[in-house]
């Protein structure tokens, strides 16, 4: 039963946003905010991967160095991994979601938590809808 003065608790519908997702440094909070969510009633998830356009990759690392510098590295490092090596990628199919073998373990991550609690995941789809058939252009068909 939640409070009434909370929104599951009026019969709103609670979607929690975790964003920005930080592979190295917020990843492994994940568990934690979702259990505090099922608590006040959420009932969707969705999230975004870190997304550092070109001014603020400067301003980021400079920020990590001063407030994490043993793992600066290796965030980094786990940035660029989903980035195809680099620390942002702009192409709009991987701007949010990313792409790689850390990007697979934090979504599949997120969709293992999202299903023990029954919620609707949005916004990212689970690693088994990301690979798609391709299909053979009419075309090609055609010609033969």
């Amino acid at each position: 039963m939640h409070h009434p003065a909370m929104p599951a608790g009026a019969g709103l519908p609670v979607l929690v946003m975790v964003a920005p997702i930080i592979p190295g440094l917020t990843d492994h909070e994940l568990p934690s905010i979702f259990e505090v969510a099922a608590r006040a009633g959420a009932r969707s998830a969705g999230c975004v991967l870190l997304r550092m356009p070109h001014q603020l990759k400067v301003s980021f690392e400079d920020w990590l160095r001063r407030h994490v510098p043993q793992r600066a590295d290796c965030v980094l490092s786990q940035i660029r991994q989903t980035r195809g090596g680099k620390l942002y990628d702009s192409t709009y199919r991987f701007r949010q979601r990313g792409q790689g073998p850390v990007d697979m373990q934090i979504r599949q991550l997120f969709h293992t938590l999202a299903a023990a609690t029954s919620w609707i995941a949005v916004g990212w789809p689970s690693p088994n809808q990301v690979f798609v058939r391709p299909v053979r252009s009419l075309q090609k068909l055609e010609s033969f």
